[in-house]
């Protein structure tokens, strides 16, 4: 019986597993005339647990990529000031 629903719990948490979590960036707006300092926003769709953590890699194809973590409310959105030296940003959900 032990077996049982060890088995169940596990097949239970392979299956939240298979959740798609994607990360759609909707906005990234420079706040300086310079252009290097940005507010990057979001949401996480189809998050497995709340709050989200998503990751933002800044510069991800230049020598030196900046990283930076923060999380998603409940309702999946969130926003983060980020420096740039390209203009360019990816994020996904951790």
């Amino acid at each position: 019986m032990r077996k049982l629903l060890v088995i169940s719990a596990m097949s239970l948490m392979s299956f939240a597993a298979l959740a798609e979590t994607s990360v759609e960036i909707t906005s990234y707006i420079y706040t300086n005339q310079e252009r290097r300092v940005a507010e990057i926003c979001g949401v996480v769709k189809e998050a497995a647990s709340t709050p989200s953590y998503v990751k933002i890699v800044v510069d991800y194809n230049s020598k030196r990529p900046a990283t930076y973590n923060t999380l998603a409310g409940a309702d999946g959105k969130f926003c983060q000031v980020v420096v740039s030296y390209y203009g360019t940003a990816q994020a996904s959900a951790f």
